[in-house]
């Protein structure tokens, strides 16, 4: 396990777990960001699990389960998170362009935005439910995909198209 409170770098940081990423005292860090540069994380056989990542280019997460984070921001890059074999839960996440997700069991979200013309938003779950309540695209495009599962959201915006597919349902 890698466990930390905050780390925090002029470059890139990079955090790479046998099992979880998290805090050190309590079960989420509390800050891993990058001032001039990317932020990677791979939890190589669990979760990550954190307050508040934030790069100020590129933000990539890695969970062969779970991810479950409160803030994620690629302030001038692009945020990519995937669950291998579990759920992604996130509070807010934002990047400048494209934010791609992907969760085996699942995708929950408060906020998802994104502010450049490159700025789509993919969201996809494999085996369960798409569930957001607030997706804008500013410039770009919204893909919400729930496989085999239903999307629910309450509002999406974007620029450019917005497509929503669904194994079930589509709802609020």
């Amino acid at each position: 396990n890698v466990k930390v409170d905050t780390v925090e770098a002029q470059g890139n940081v990079v955090l790479t777990a046998g099992q979880a990423i998290g805090g050190r005292a309590v079960p989420r860090y509390a800050r891993v960001e990058s001032l001039g540069g990317n932020v990677t994380m791979t939890a190589q056989g669990g979760n990550v699990t954190g307050n508040l990542t934030r790069a100020e280019n590129n933000v990539q997460l890695t969970a062969s389960n779970g991810l479950d984070l409160t803030d994620s921001f690629a302030t001038n890059g692009t945020l990519t998170a995937t669950a291998q074999a579990g759920s992604i839960m996130l509070g807010t996440a934002n990047s400048q362009a494209l934010m791609t997700l992907t969760g085996q069991t699942g995708i929950t979200a408060n906020s998802l935005t994104t502010d450049a013309a490159t700025g789509t938003i993919l969201a996809k779950a494999v085996t369960g439910d798409v569930t957001v309540t607030t997706t804008d695209a500013a410039l770009g495009e919204v893909n919400l995909t729930a496989t085999a599962g239903n999307v629910k959201v309450d509002t999406v915006e974007a620029q450019g198209n917005v497509v929503l597919t669904a194994g079930q349902a589509i709802g609020g």
